[in-house]
């Protein structure tokens, strides 16, 4: 999710599941998994649920928004089963929110509702060859666009990514350079089991 700066690098990779809407059921299944993240927030002055605020700005940016004013505009057009009672969350709202809110409870919780969905998915289908049902994870760098860390260097990450989801699972900072350690520290705290295909570049 984004830092307090006004980018929404960490957003994109985290929500990239594709153009297509989600449906109800899926809708359902995500807010459900967004109900373990903390809220920030203080009780008085809440006009929006924090689930609500979250899966607002997810669809959107899964329907391609890329900037708070975008994601707003998309909430004002968006389903009213998504938006709920009321008027939607202004860009004002989805910037502080997403700014506040503990980005590793929301990459967690986003990758147990896709690693919900793989499962979900595998059950539907055919018995087919176990080669064929693997997990395949792909795992890189990637320097966020406009951050700059405390020593005046572009913010780097390594992220690892399903392919059948196209979904970032999870990133992990790259601290003085080490990728290696970045790349086991971001493995690890995926809940897959074993027989897990894994590529990485050099």
């Amino acid at each position: 999710m984004p830092a307090p700066a006004s980018s929404l690098s960490a957003l994109l990779p985290a929500s990239a599941v594709g153009r297509e809407p989600l449906s109800a059921v899926e809708s359902i299944r995500l807010v459900q998994a967004l109900r373990v993240i903390p809220d920030p927030r203080r009780r008085r002055g809440r006009r929006h649920g924090l689930q609500s605020v979250l899966l607002l700005a997810l669809q959107a940016v899964m329907a391609g928004a890329s900037s708070w004013i975008a994601i707003a505009q998309w909430a004002r057009t968006a389903p009213q089963a998504l938006v709920g009672c009321g008027a939607s969350p202004s860009a004002a709202t989805f910037r502080g929110v997403l700014a506040a809110v503990d980005i590793a409870a929301v990459e967690a919780a986003l990758t147990t509702w896709v690693t919900g969905r793989q499962a979900h998915a595998q059950a539907q289908r055919p018995v087919r060859p176990v080669a064929e049902g693997r997990t395949l994870l792909a795992v890189d760098g990637m320097t966020l666009r406009g951050s700059v860390g405390s020593d005046g260097q572009p913010t780097k990450l390594v992220c690892v990514y399903v392919h059948a989801h196209r979904l970032v699972l999870t990133q992990t900072a790259v601290v003085a350079g080490d990728e290696i350690t970045a790349f086991t520290v971001a493995l690890s705290t995926l809940p897959f089991p074993a027989g897990v295909l894994v590529t990485a570049d050099r």
